[in-house]
């Protein structure tokens, strides 16, 4: 039997899809990234970012997740992600969430 591999401890740089439930779990209670309210749906991110991240093919990659409130959520679906942020970086957002999840829990 072939073992999985946690990706979520792989080193930055890793190129495929993540599956980090911790990482979602955490983004859970945190407030919408647009509007700030709250409760949150945990949003995945499916605009590519480069090559072999793993997004725009269905994939659900919880590397790229974010917490959106209902309305934002929906919002985002209704226009289509290239529409919804298209004067922001969705990107650079997931970066600054993942980074400051790691850095919380890099002392647990």
């Amino acid at each position: 039997m072939k073992s999985r591999i946690d990706k979520s401890q792989l080193p930055f740089g890793f190129q495929g899809v993540t599956e980090a439930p911790d990482f979602l779990k955490w983004l859970a209670p945190k407030p919408c990234v647009i509007c700030h309210s709250r409760p949150v749906d945990v949003a995945h991110l499916r605009l590519r970012k480069g090559p072999g991240t793993g997004a725009g093919r269905g994939q659900k990659n919880d590397r790229y997740a974010m917490p959106l409130c209902r309305p934002c959520h929906r919002e985002q679906h209704r226009v289509g992600e290239r529409v919804y942020w298209r004067h922001q970086d969705p990107h650079g957002i997931c970066d600054a969430l993942w980074f400051e999840w790691k850095r919380e829990t890099a002392n647990d």
